[in-house]
């Protein structure tokens, strides 16, 4: 999926899935709302990997705890959000999109924002980052990463 071509959320397509309770083994797509979150984590209870893109904070604790890859796609936040962690298991992977320069702040507030409860991820990407190798120093120092 091409994350550059707009948010295409398919919460409605989850949940015409739900009768008779079809399973799948693997999501990679676009979801607005809890309410697509539960179904996704209903439909996918052993999926196998789940690539998700969320235009706005959502709370994802409902995913499955047995799928063995976790990908979650999250715009850059501008502003100070309360915390929606994800999951500990699996282990997240984090992609950050729309990381433009001068927002190394606004990034480490994002990263930190959907932290897991454990506080570990399996990786942290930014897609296409326009930061400087200066503001590459100053988000790690923001995430205390040496």
């Amino acid at each position: 999926m091409d994350w550059e071509t707009g948010f295409q959320p398919c919460d409605d397509v989850l949940e015409s899935l739900l009768d008779p309770r079809p399973r799948i083994k693997g999501f990679k797509g676009c979801i607005r709302t809890f309410s697509g979150i539960t179904t996704l984590a209903q439909i996918a209870s052993a999926a196998e990997y789940l690539h998700i893109h969320v235009e706005a904070p959502l709370d994802l604790r409902p995913l499955p705890r047995k799928c063995r890859y976790l990908r979650i796609y999250v715009p850059l936040m501008s502003t100070t959000m309360v915390a929606v962690p994800l999951p500990d298991l699996p282990s997240p992977h984090l992609t950050v999109l729309g990381v433009a320069a001068g927002s190394a702040e606004a990034v480490a507030q994002t990263v930190l924002a959907y932290a897991p409860s454990s506080k570990w991820y399996s990786d942290i990407a930014l897609h296409y980052p326009e930061l400087s190798e200066e503001e590459e120093r100053r988000l790690l120092t923001l995430l205390h990463i040496q």
